[in-house]
């Protein structure tokens, strides 16, 4: 153990990680693609190495236009799931988490938002539960000092390494390895350093620890082994990835790969155009004369000026004439393109398909699903087993858990018409006022329960109480 190579990472990662910068830079705007230079914008004679050719380059790049249509689509997609809040089953001992769920104040929400982002940007993200060193249940006591179970976020960046081991029921985790970087601030100094630490998660012979190495491969502590209510180790790792397919360990699609690609590219096609523009869109003054060098200067003094109120001796047969290139509508036509494309690409991330995941059954829309809907459906499963754990270590007692995200993305419009129809159909006794609530809050006319409804209507009908 002593000698295990910490900074070894997965056989997959490397290739994985290209995807999710890529999407990591497009969803960060211009300045993360301008940033990598020649990466995204190849310089257009790469063999000229001059000062010149590198001055050109950075004023083409200066020029070209980044569109960052691949953030306004992950908002987009954030935003209809969490168009109404989670339905929401928390048990007592971990209703802390509602308002701090990471332990410094992150909401719940807020987490499951920044989760599923993840999700829709890179196709994975992992989630765990983080345990202090105690044993027994937890008073309220306890928790206002912070001796709570916590849930913890990391990027797929983050996750660099992990391992599944064969059970006698299929497989789990038995290894897992992430990479936290932060900076330190020396108070002294005021100079920040970068740090590096590599927090370990292992499953040895059926227990649970964890434990934390430098960037030397040095271990900063021995392995930990948290307790759970009973005072009993882990039977399992607390972590879990959640992916766009499923939540396996195994490396989901990214959602907006194919989007972040054309995005680039739309951006490539945005730099050959402003160059066509600026160096073609400029008109140029052509001169042609029959005098001789000397006899411009005496008959021209000041040069040929453009402009009204100015007159110039050309000479016998000089002329004077504007000469402009024809515009290059090539590069405007492939934005164009690239532009539909996008538009295409985004939708098709709220398009009704025909596949659905096992994790995501609890949550389905009816008979379709779409990519953004499976992974939903995977956070809200995250989530619920994530509270599960979580109340393992505050808890004795088993509860039920439940974090279900919207999937009803596009709420069906309920005119005046429709709602009367409605109404007459429960005082016809045709249809039961359960179906009327659950249309109304369908079409987001209120989030009130059945029953809150009928409190407030049994309430509004014995007027106001002025005793």
């Amino acid at each position: 153990m002593a000698n295990e190579i910490i900074i070894a990472k997965h056989p997959e990662y490397d290739d994985a990680y290209k995807t999710w910068l890529l999407v990591e830079d497009a969803c960060g705007g211009e300045y993360k693609v301008k940033k990598r230079g020649v990466v995204y914008l190849p310089m257009p004679n790469p063999d000229d190495e001059s000062k010149g050719n590198k001055l050109r380059y950075e004023q083409y790049k200066t020029r070209a236009v980044y569109y960052n249509t691949c953030f306004r689509t992950l908002m987009g997609m954030v935003g209809v799931a969490f168009r109404v809040p989670p339905k929401e089953v928390i048990p007592a001992s971990i209703d802390y988490l509602t308002l701090n769920a990471d332990g410094s104040g992150l909401s719940l929400q807020q987490q499951a938002q920044w989760v599923l982002s993840e999700v829709i940007k890179k196709g994975r993200c992992g989630v765990m539960v983080d345990y202090p060193m105690v044993a027994g249940d937890t008073s309220k006591a306890d928790v206002q000092r912070g001796i709570r179970s916590t849930i913890k976020t990391y990027s797929a960046e983050q996750v660099i390494d992990w391992n599944e081991e064969k059970t006698e029921t299929g497989t789990r985790l038995n290894y897992v390895k992430m990479c936290e970087i932060s900076r330190v601030l020396d108070i002294q100094t005021g100079l920040r350093e970068e740090v590096k630490r590599y927090i370990v998660l292992r499953l040895d012979e059926g227990v649970y620890t964890v434990q934390h190495y430098n960037d030397l491969s040095h271990a900063e502590d021995d392995p930990v082994t948290p307790l759970n209510a009973s005072g009993k180790p882990f039977d399992y790792i607390p972590f879990m990835f959640v992916g766009s397919e499923n939540n396996n360990p195994d490396i989901d699609q990214a959602l907006l790969y194919d989007l972040a690609v054309v995005n680039v590219a739309h951006y490539r096609n945005s730099a050959d155009n402003e160059e066509a523009s600026f160096i073609a869109g400029q008109p140029t003054l052509a001169v042609t004369s029959s005098m001789n060098g000397s006899d411009w200067k005496e008959h021209n003094p000041s040069g040929v000026q453009i402009g009204a109120r100015k007159g110039h001796f050309l000479g016998e047969s000089g002329s004077l004439s504007m000469v402009q290139a024809q515009p290059n509508n090539l590069p405007r036509e492939l934005m164009k393109d690239k532009e539909a494309q996008m538009v295409s690409l985004g939708a098709q991330l709220v398009t009704p398909t025909s596949q659905e995941t096992a994790t995501a059954t609890s949550m389905k829309l009816a008979s379709n699903t779409s990519a953004l809907s499976l992974a939903v459906g995977n956070v809200s499963d995250a989530y619920a087993t994530l509270m599960t754990w979580a109340n393992e270590f505050m808890s004795s007692n088993v509860e039920e858990t439940l974090y279900s995200i919207n999937t009803d993305f596009f709420p069906a419009q309920l005119g005046a018409a429709e709602l009367q129809a409605w109404v007459a159909g429960v005082q016809g006794d045709t249809l039961p006022a359960s179906a009327l609530y659950a249309q109304m809050r369908d079409a987001g006319l209120t989030q009130l329960t059945d029953e809150e409804i009928l409190a407030e209507i049994d309430s509004s009908s014995k007027g106001i109480d002025l005793g």
